[in-house]
């Protein structure tokens, strides 16, 4: 007879093989009956109801291989902790060990465990009862009408009213110091006309030009969306007065707003964002550098970023579709200290420009300039200019009628458009 079986925790137990386990499991089964024979002597040589042949049984049922259970503890590839105390084999029982309940300290305090924490029943009240989605189906919606629910008539207008007054303010200047030369007078910007601008700048995004030479766009060999929605002048003129805001006021706004310029169109632009969408029950927080290399306050460099320099914004998007529910620009060091904890968040958000949005942002486009296309044709010089004739054929796939021209237009004009009179012709021949 070997020494008494010594014992192990079932964590132990279950890290063994099925043949280490069953040679284990005989061997306190022939201690056990040991016990039993030790204590009562007599029970197997006087049991009358034992025939001759059972006790014979018995003896070779008791019969353990030795080998077997020596390697359950001689395997140099198990590991077997023995616990003499109960209350370590307790806790062992619940399938931890003591290397499982280390954990790693970061560099904020903050503890991280080894091992995935245990399942429990969800909260009351972490269970969301709404079905996630838009807050409205837009599926009798147009794409131009989809794209108002994000950027409104309000901020339409907003940006419409501070370009028209930023322009008329630089010519007011200018007329003013140049009173000798030929009086400027500025365009009024429409509706339609800065649907038009849009249009450009979301279709250039999709074709990736945005970081192509103006000119490069408005070529004959072009995109042809681009000279037929406006002329290059026009577009470089909004471009150089479009204002998101009152340039009057905005010295004291500074003071308290570094992204003073751009808050009042940002806040509407978040509400609406939360206002068309009911979030899951998944969020993820995230950073994303726009690259912007202007003048601003607030231009972040990030090396480990691809553009390096630009805007920094903090989105809360839905992880299953990375919808953006609201946005904060990192305007730098807040004046109360130092901010704590800025890139805590979830799971990285995923970049997905599919086939499917890239697909929309162009239709989108289209949509926006169509109405300034249409516009363009009802004027007579259009047709005299072939490139921007062509253009807009291209756009509407249909051919133009020249519309009759009054005398007027039929009058020379130079270069610049300006009338020329006929004597001068004369003179200079």
């Amino acid at each position: 007879m070997s020494d008494k079986v010594r014992d192990i925790s079932s964590a132990d137990f279950r890290r063994l093989t099925y043949e280490q386990q069953m040679a284990y499991m005989k061997r306190l089964h022939e201690e056990c009956d040991s016990d039993e024979n030790n204590d009562n002597p007599e029970i197997i040589a006087d049991d009358p109801e034992l025939s001759d042949d059972e006790p014979a049984l018995r003896s070779d049922l008791l019969q353990v291989d030795d080998s077997d259970i020596e390697d359950v503890y001689a395997d140099p590839d198990i590991e077997v902790e023995i616990d003499d105390d109960d209350e370590s084999s307790d806790e062992n029982s619940d399938g931890e060990s003591d290397s499982d309940d280390r954990v790693l300290r970061a560099k904020d305090g903050t503890l991280w465990k080894l091992t995935s924490p245990s399942a429990h029943q969800t909260p009351t009240q972490n269970i969301l009862r709404q079905r996630s989605g838009t807050s409205r189906t837009t599926k009798n919606l147009s794409v131009s009408d989809t794209f108002r629910c994000i950027f409104n008539q309000v901020m339409c207008n907003i940006v419409i009213k501070e370009t028209n007054r930023k322009a008329n303010e630089v010519y007011s200047k200018w007329n003013i110091s140049n009173p000798e030369k030929p009086q400027k007078i500025w365009k009024p910007l429409t509706e339609e006309e800065f649907d038009g601008y849009l249009g450009i700048l979301i279709t250039a995004g999709v074709r990736h030009s945005s970081s192509e030479d103006v000119k490069e766009l408005w070529r004959m060999d072009a995109y042809p969306l681009y000279r037929a929605t406006m002329a290059i002048n026009r577009f470089w003129a909004i471009t150089r007065f479009l204002r998101f805001d009152n340039a009057n006021t905005r010295p004291q706004r500074l003071e308290s707003d570094k992204a003073a310029a751009i808050t009042e169109l940002w806040l509407l632009l978040n509400n609406n964002l939360r206002a068309h969408y009911v979030p899951s029950e998944c969020l993820t927080v995230d950073e994303q550098l726009f690259p912007y290399r202007g003048r601003t306050r607030f231009t972040q460099y990030m090396p480990a970023k691809p553009a390096k320099y630009g805007i920094k914004i903090w989105w809360v998007c839905d992880s299953l579709n990375s919808y953006p529910l609201t946005g904060q620009i990192y305007t730098g060091k807040s004046p109360k200290g130092r901010e704590q904890n800025q890139g805590e968040r979830n799971n990285p958000m995923e970049s997905r420009k599919n086939e499917r949005r890239r697909i929309f942002l162009q239709t989108l486009g289209k949509h926006l300039a169509m109405p300034t296309i249409e516009s363009r044709t009802k004027n007579p010089r259009m047709c005299q200019n072939f490139s921007t004739k062509s253009g807009i054929e291209c756009m509407l796939g249909r051919a133009l009628v020249n519309p009759a021209i009054s005398e007027e237009e039929e009058k020379p004009r130079d270069a610049s458009g300006r009338l020329v009179d006929i004597k001068e012709i004369n003179d200079v021949k």
